[in-house]
């Protein structure tokens, strides 16, 4: 017998990613990798990427995440900047003042969010995510094609293809191929990346060559985003 509950939801979106969000202490009796597939469905459910469960204290908040299919996930740098603007309009009533700060705990650690706008409840944060991790090169074989990949951790696995050009039929190919290989037993992330940036050292002159990897500089990714509350039966 399919069980039916109450349950009071956000959802948020940028970048083309979106998230359910719940609080934890409505879903503790509850399989949540089941509810995570049942949210997530967009033909039967809400609709979206994944899920986060969050309960908040006094001085902070936890998270949990799980994919829209019901697998673990440690971390979403997207799901962390929405729940801090969940937080900010329970906590604030959209009153929370440039410079504030919300620390989540996550199975990745603890993440620390500045908030540097608040306009009519649409919130910009400033993610300190941490040092990125784990960084190495690796050949990978993909069906029978030797892949140069980087590897490395920003709290969830990340897996790299620098690319001469963006080609959408080896990304639809290869991306579902890396994200499942072997050398990921529990999955990762994939991004193909074509660098149109060349890069100039500190004291070298002429162009900085590095042997595969590509310097990168510090994104923030700083899209408003608007909080809007309703409730699932």
């Amino acid at each position: 017998m399919r069980r039916v509950v109450d349950l009071n939801f956000v959802k948020a979106h940028a970048y083309g990613n979106d998230f359910v969000f719940a609080e934890l202490n409505e879903c503790e009796a509850l399989d949540l990798a089941m509810v995570s597939r049942s949210a997530c469905d967009r033909t039967r459910g809400i609709g979206a990427d994944g899920m986060i469960f969050f309960q908040l204290t006094e001085s902070r908040a936890e998270m949990k995440l799980f994919n829209a299919d019901g697998s673990y996930a440690e971390l979403s740098g997207n799901g962390l900047r929405w729940l801090g603007a969940v937080i900010a309009e329970a906590r604030c009533n959209g009153e929370g003042g440039k410079g504030d700060e919300i620390i989540i705990q996550t199975d990745a650690g603890e993440k620390t969010l500045e908030l540097l706008d608040n306009s009519d409840h649409r919130y910009t944060f400033r993610a300190a995510m941490g040092e990125p991790v784990g960084l190495r090169q690796k050949q990978l074989d993909v069906n029978g094609e030797r892949v140069p990949v980087i590897v490395l951790s920003v709290g969830n696995p990340q897996c790299i293809v620098l690319t001469a050009d963006l080609n959408e039929a080896r990304f639809r190919r290869l991306g579902p191929l890396l994200a499942t290989h072997k050398e990921f037993p529990a999955g990762t992330n994939v991004a193909f990346v074509h660098v149109q940036r060349c890069s100039f050292g500190n004291g070298v002159l002429g162009q900085l060559r590095l042997p595969g990897l590509v310097p990168v500089p510090p994104l923030w990714l700083r899209r408003p985003m608007e909080v809007r509350q309703e409730t699932l039966k």
